[in-house]
């Protein structure tokens, strides 16, 4: 991941108009799109701590991302980080189920190269 940089600030930048930035909302980070929703900002809407396990050939961090968008449909979304230190390589791996048909996608901020593995069930 990278950071796209800093917002040229404005008096919308510290506004309740702040999240209409691309930047500042969740399109400038590497976050799901759930049925066309951002992650909602605040505190209330962080993710939560699954699981954390750190070894010396990797590290696993999975997180319940649900709670941090306000599509009701959205029965589970949980996002597994899997370093493996002997590769070395990232895999990010999103699991979510909806109540019915729902758009899913993600951003993504990186200056590396990354390929998309199938759908995976």
């Amino acid at each position: 991941n990278c950071d796209p940089g800093a917002e040229v600030y404005t008096m919308d930048t510290f506004s309740p108009n702040r999240y209409r930035s691309d930047l500042l909302n969740s399109l400038g980070h590497s976050v799901p799109v759930v049925a066309g929703q951002l992650q909602s900002p605040g505190p209330k809407f962080r993710a939560q701590v699954l699981a954390a396990v750190f070894t010396p050939g990797g590290d696993t961090l999975k997180l319940d991302l649900k709670g941090a968008y306000e599509v009701p449909e959205l029965k589970t979304l949980d996002r597994t980080f899997t370093f493996d230190r002997t590769a070395p390589s990232l895999t990010v791996a999103d699991r979510f189920e909806f109540t019915s048909p729902r758009d899913f996608e993600s951003a993504l901020v990186s200056y590396e190269t990354f390929t998309k593995i199938d759908d995976l069930h």
